[in-house]
């Protein structure tokens, strides 16, 4: 498991500056993975994706959404992140939500981001690489006695899985 240390609760102002990792429903097996730079967000997911659409306070910060943003230590824009999203129609799967932020950090940092295969990979090589500036909470339950919450590691087939399950629950829904 990864652990992430020294969590701040989130609040609605944060993310008008800065470049977030972002890992929504951590506690769900995979969490679903996004950026956030500058009060803009970059995700893909079953339904597309969202490149350099303007974050909605609202909805991100609702009774039912839980998620960690990981501040970190580059300062990145919408011109420059879109690329790595746009290549990408939506979720299948072969490719995950990962495969766009797994893109960015292979181009942009060191060789040691070239294996990353997960989040759970790549979270410890952001803080190896001192890339970490605050991890913050929304909606989780995380150690408040040390600040810290436990990313437990999945498969593959985990995130199929999922994805499938999301797919049947949209088709049921729609």
């Amino acid at each position: 498991m990864t652990t992430l240390i020294n969590i701040q609760p989130a609040h609605q102002k944060l993310f008008k500056q800065g470049f977030y990792l972002m890992l929504f429903k951590p506690e769900r097996i995979p969490p679903h993975i996004g950026l956030i730079a500058n009060n803009q967000f970059f995700d893909l997911n079953v339904k597309g994706k969202n490149v350099a659409a303007q974050l909605n306070d609202e909805r991100l910060f609702s009774a039912t959404n839980a998620f960690l943003a990981l501040k970190l230590n580059l300062n990145e824009n919408s011109e420059f992140l879109s690329p790595f999203f746009a290549k990408y129609q939506s979720v299948t799967d072969k490719v995950s939500c990962f495969a766009p932020v797994k893109d960015y950090f292979n181009t942009v940092l060191n060789e040691d981001f070239k294996t990353v295969q997960f989040v759970y990979h790549l979270i410890p090589l952001l803080y190896k690489n001192d890339l970490v500036e605050q991890v913050y909470a929304f909606n989780l339950n995380t150690n408040t006695k040390h600040s810290t919450f436990q990313l437990k590691e999945y498969t593959h087939q985990d995130i199929i899985n999922q994805i499938n399950k999301i797919k049947k629950t949209q088709r049921v829904a729609g």
